[in-house]
């Protein structure tokens, strides 16, 4: 997952927050409108609109009862409507007579038009049946609508009937508003004590709110941390440590994002520059070894020079019978050899340049091992030779390959105990154009640890020993084409030697080449 879909991420699971609580505020906000204050909006009109039509009846009940009457009209008359906050009490009231006037109708016509305008308004408004019931609100309206239009009658007919039913039925209905009046405060009451439970419902859900955006914070902080801070804390250590010199550090990476990415690129440069560092090191240990391997040179030929010479006069005077001849020969070839491997040795601070040509591996492998065979005889080893599997013909350096096997061959002799054995063997790869040389030995063996070491140059298990005999083999085997390895005799792996111990050396070379140049 890449840096930026994982920063989209965060940005999502942060934004899911906000949308969070903002969708919880805005829910809240409409909850309480929609259930606490329309709810009061509503009981405030409707309280005001029974107010109106009641005050409204009031007037044009006193319009009814004329001029004369309303000035002599008195609550505490005999026979006269009672009227107090609970409505009108005691029988039915008729009213003296009295006369209509059109200034009167008048004003009772736009009185009654009013009202009924009010009424018709809280009709339309839903909380009002709701309130009051449908029933009852529908009653109200009739009998509104009766008693205004008895009283028009009045003034149209001059009825008594007429105006006595509007008065006694416009004071019933002043006791059936307050009634209904009592009712919507009593609903307020009981939407008080809701609001109350709701108050609490959405303290929880807020609360809810908090704690799901709280815990999506803490989320976005630990992914945060997980993908960013860590990993740039660890490429900033890294930094440090690599800057202070520690080459071998590695960063752990995890994921395949960009910082895993820059990550990798860290530790290969730290590599590299690992590399680099020991190939510099390599490079002031040859010239070194130069150095004195060109001073040992110059002090080992002349000597060389005067033995060969020593030889080469004492086999010229004994007779052509005398079985000391060979053995001067054997002198005088081992003398040109050692002289051959030092001006090699000479040249091996130089890139090791081999000039492959066509040749029989099985009678050079035999020449090669006729050298080494006194220094077998003398520690009693036995050299074993197994050719029958080897290559007919084979494409190499015999003098450089030599140098390279000599080594090897050496070290498996220095290694192996008296009455041991030394096994060459050469074999040809099946389905693969290459063939292979094998030096097997009875001794200890070579540590897992070191199987990789014990090639580079200077390094050595021996106390007399330079450690630059495997390391010129390597450079020669790799200067072919091929590789050198070592295993364990014991590993299933090496059918040619199992069930062996000690060490196998393994030189797989391909069976055609060119010249190659290998770098030091």
């Amino acid at each position: 997952m890449s840096l930026r879909i994982r920063f989209l991420l965060l940005l999502g699971i942060l934004g899911i927050s906000v949308a969070l609580l903002a969708g919880s505020a805005f829910w809240s906000f409409s909850l309480l409108r929609r259930e606490v204050v329309a709810p009061f909006q509503s009981t405030s009109e409707i309280l005001s609109g029974l107010t109106d039509v009641k005050r409204g009846l009031e007037a044009q009940a006193t319009r009814l009862l004329a001029p004369n009457i309303r000035d002599a009209f008195a609550l505490d008359q005999p026979g006269a409507p009672t009227l107090n906050a609970h409505g009108v009490r005691g029988t039915r009231w008729t009213p003296p007579g009295t006369t209509p006037n059109a200034i009167d109708r008048a004003d009772y016509a736009h009185e009654t038009e009013r009202i009924q305008a009010r009424i018709e308004a809280l009709q339309g408004d839903p909380w009002f049946s709701r309130r009051l019931g449908a029933v009852a609100a529908g009653a109200l309206r009739a009998r509104t609508f009766s008693a205004l239009d008895s009283g028009l009658c009045w003034y149209d007919s001059a009825d008594a009937d007429a105006r006595a039913d509007a008065v006694n039925e416009m004071f019933e209905l002043h006791e059936m508003i307050e009634m209904l009046e009592s009712r919507v405060l009593d609903d307020a009451d009981l939407a008080i004590a809701y609001t109350a439970r709701l108050e609490e419902r959405l303290v929880i859900v807020i609360g809810l709110s908090l704690v799901i955006a709280l815990v999506m914070a803490v989320l976005s902080f630990a992914l945060f941390r997980r993908w960013i801070t860590l990993p740039v804390a660890r490429l900033r250590s890294a930094a440090r440590r690599i800057g202070a010199g520690d080459f071998e550090h590695r960063i752990p990476i995890t994921g395949r994002d960009e910082l895993a990415e820059l990550s990798h690129e860290v530790n290969e440069m730290a590599s590299t520059v690992l590399v680099m560092q020991e190939e510099r090191v390599q490079r002031e240990r040859l010239a070194a070894t130069g150095e004195l391997i060109r001073q040992l040179s110059h002090n080992l030929r002349n000597p060389l020079s005067g033995i060969r010479g020593v030889a080469e006069v004492t086999q010229r005077k004994l007779p052509e019978d005398s079985s000391l001849r060979e053995n001067l020969g054997r002198i005088i070839t081992s003398v040109d050899r050692l002289d051959l491997w030092l001006r090699d040795l000479l040249s091996s601070t130089s890139p090791v340049a081999v000039a492959p040509e066509t040749h029989r591996p099985a009678p050079w492998l035999e020449q090669v091992l006729a050298a080494h065979r006194p220094t077998a005889d003398h520690k009693s080893v036995s050299l074993i030779l197994e050719t029958e599997a080897a290559p007919e013909t084979a494409v190499f350096d015999r003098r450089r390959l030599e140098q390279a096997l000599t080594a090897i061959i050496t070290n498996a002799i220095q290694a192996t105990p008296s009455d041991g054995s030394v096994t060459i063997a050469a074999h040809s790869v099946r389905e693969s154009p290459t063939w292979r040389i094998t030096v097997s030995d009875t001794g200890p063996g070579v540590p897992r640890e070191l199987h990789q070491r014990i090639f580079q140059a200077h390094f050595t298990t021996k106390p007399d020993g330079s450690g630059i005999g495997l390391a010129s083999a390597m450079q020669i085997v790799r200067a072919h084409g091929g590789e050198l390895g070592v295993s364990d005799g014991s590993e299933p792996s090496n059918n040619a030697d199992r069930g062996r111990s000690g060490a196998v050396f393994t030189i797989t070379l391909p069976l055609e080449s060119g010249p190659v140049e290998a770098d030091q």
